[in-house]
C-alpha cells in the first residue's frame, strides 16, 4: 500500500511540473514563439517572467523598444503560454530563485542554450547551482538585435520557401478530395500581411476570433513584397497567437468563390477601416471582399 501511495505522489508531480521560462521578449517574433513551444514541451504548465524596464536597462545599456505592458501583453497572447509574471528582474539572485522553487513551484528553469552573461556572470548561475536548469536550442537566424539591425538598415527580408498551406489546411483538403463546400462548424477567415506582429495584430485576431463564433479562425497571412519580414517569419509569429487556429499563406489579394469553397470558409471579418490591415481604398476592399459580400458572409 505504501509503495502504491508513492507511486500517486509521483504521479500527482508529473501533473504539475511547472515550467519556468523568463526574458524579456522585446519586438516578439517567432525566435520566441519557438521558444515557448519548447519550453511548455517539457512540462504541464509554462510560467512566462517579463523583464522590467530599469533592469534591463542596467544590464542592456540600453531599454526595451516595446513598454512593459506591451511586452507582458505579447507573451500573454502566445498559446503555449500558461501564465504570465510581470517586473521580472533580468538576473535573478538566490533569494528570487528560491522563491520560484518553493513559493510557485517550479520545476525547471528554461533558456536557450546561448551564453547569458552580464558583466561577466552568468544570469542563471543561481538556477545552475541548484540543479533545476535546462536548455533548449535557440531558433536560428532570428534575435531582437537581428531584428532591429534590419529595421535600421532597411534591408529585404530573407525569402526562405516554404509552401502554401499549412499542415491542417492540407489535411481540409484531403479530407475533402480537394473539393469545398460546407465543413461542419465551419471556418472564419481573416487576412493580413501582419508584419512585424504586434499588439494591435493581436486585438484585431481576439476580436475577429469573438466574431466567429466558435467557428475555426483560419489566417491568411499575404505575401508581400514591401515588408520587414519575410511571408515565413510573419507566418510563424501568426502561427503562435492563441486566438489563431490555422493559418497559411496567400497570393491572391482577393477572397474568391474558388478560396471561399475550398477551406469551408462561412464568414470573412475584416479590420476596420483605419487599422493597420485594412485596405484604405473602399473600392479596394469591395474588390477584395466581392465574392463573401455576395454571399452574405462578409463581417
Amino acid at each position: 500500500d505504501d509503495d502504491d501511495d508513492d507511486d500517486d505522489d509521483d504521479d500527482d508531480d508529473d501533473e504539475k511540473k511547472l515550467v519556468w521560462m523568463d526574458g524579456v521578449f522585446d519586438l516578439t517574433h517567432y525566435g520566441h514563439v519557438n521558444a515557448f513551444r519548447q519550453g511548455r514541451a517539457l512540462g504541464t504548465a509554462l510560467v512566462v517572467g517579463v523583464n522590467d524596464d530599469r533592469s534591463v536597462r542596467e544590464c542592456k545599456g540600453c531599454p526595451p523598444v516595446m513598454t512593459h505592458e506591451e511586452r507582458c501583453f505579447m507573451v500573454r497572447s502566445s498559446k503555449f503560454v500558461d501564465e504570465v509574471v510581470e517586473d521580472v528582474p533580468y538576473v535573478m539572485d538566490e533569494g528570487y530563485v528560491d522563491g520560484l522553487l518553493k513559493e510557485r513551484k517550479i520545476s525547471v528553469i528554461v533558456h536557450g542554450d546561448d551564453e547569458c552573461l552580464v558583466d561577466g556572470r552568468d544570469v542563471y548561475e543561481t538556477a545552475k547551482r541548484v540543479g533545476r536548469f535546462r536548455t533548449i536550442p535557440r531558433t536560428d537566424g532570428v534575435s531582437t538585435t537581428d531584428f532591429l539591425g534590419r529595421l535600421l538598415r532597411r534591408e529585404d527580408p530573407p525569402r526562405p520557401l516554404l509552401a502554401e498551406v499549412s499542415p491542417r489546411g492540407r489535411e481540409r483538403r484531403e479530407r475533402r478530395g480537394g473539393e469545398g463546400g460546407g465543413g461542419e462548424g465551419g471556418v472564419a477567415f481573416v487576412r493580413g500581411s501582419f508584419d512585424v506582429f504586434h499588439c494591435g495584430h493581436v486585438d484585431f485576431l481576439k476580436r475577429a476570433k469573438a466574431a466567429s463564433k466558435g467557428l475555426t479562425l483560419l489566417v491568411g497571412v499575404c505575401r508581400h513584397e514591401s515588408t520587414f519580414q519575410s511571408p515565413r517569419e510573419r507566418l510563424l509569429a501568426v502561427s503562435g497567437c492563441k486566438f489563431v487556429d490555422d493559418a497559411l499563406l496567400v497570393d491572391d489579394r482577393t477572397v474568391g468563390d474558388d478560396f471561399i469553397d475550398v477551406h469551408d470558409i462561412a464568414l470573412v471579418v475584416a479590420p476596420q477601416p483605419g487599422h493597420d490591415e485594412a485596405d484604405n481604398d473602399d473600392d479596394d476592399e469591395d474588390l477584395l471582399f466581392a465574392a463573401p459580400k455576395r454571399r452574405g458572409i462578409f463581417l
